[in-house]
């Protein structure tokens, strides 16, 4: 048995590997790391949910479990913008595209925002667990930061005076709403009376 995170992002999964341990001794492996090509994904789903939901569909592999995660930024005063589509509402990498949501807002004093993260898990089985969590916090006027890139360098954490790119992906903190989103679904697995690794 092993546990695939459907990501070639490597921080992403040494971040999952830490939050389960002490809950599983199975290895957690990104696609990369196991020359896994997976199909391509279109993302067409209606929500977040729906489209990790697709992610973890895409890998097909015996004897695993499949963790596909989907999220984004929802900005408040760009009734939610860009959200869904946070990763692909214009061409450019993440730095170029923070800057231009920054210049989105512009003067705007209304920086409200919330990070979000639905998890989808797949067992062996077929069966499917989601939940999703939530970051509130702020947009900067500009971007801060060096231990990120992209949308970590402009959004400040609730009760925090730092972004995420200066805090650390690692911290806690700047992984609440996927952390929330895990630790919902341990407990909904937990309240079926089983446990995450049984299969």
């Amino acid at each position: 048995m092993k546990i695939i995170i459907s990501t070639s992002n490597k921080r992403k999964r040494q971040w999952f590997e830490k939050e389960l341990q002490g809950i599983s001794n199975i290895p957690v492996w990104s696609l990369d790391e196991l020359s896994i090509e997976a199909e391509e994904v279109l993302e067409n789903g209606n929500t977040c949910e729906d489209n990790a939901i697709i992610k973890t569909k895409a890998i097909t592999q015996p004897n695993s479990i499949v963790i596909g995660e989907d999220g984004g930024l929802f900005v408040d005063a760009l009734d939610g913008f860009p959200g869904l589509f946070t990763s692909r509402w214009m061409e450019g990498n993440e730095d170029e595209k923070s800057q231009q949501l920054v210049k989105l807002l512009g003067e705007n004093k209304n920086r409200k925002a919330y990070f979000q993260s639905s998890l989808a898990l797949l067992f062996p089985d077929g069966k499917v667990v989601t939940a999703t969590g939530y970051m509130e916090g702020e947009i900067t006027v500009q971007l801060k930061g060096e231990k990120g890139e992209g949308y970590s360098r402009l959004f400040i954490p609730e009760n925090c005076d730092k972004t995420i790119a200066e805090i650390g992906y690692f911290e806690k903190v700047s992984n609440k709403h996927r952390l929330t989103a895990l630790n919902k679904i341990i407990k909904k697995l937990k309240d079926d009376g089983t446990t995450i690794f049984n299969y």
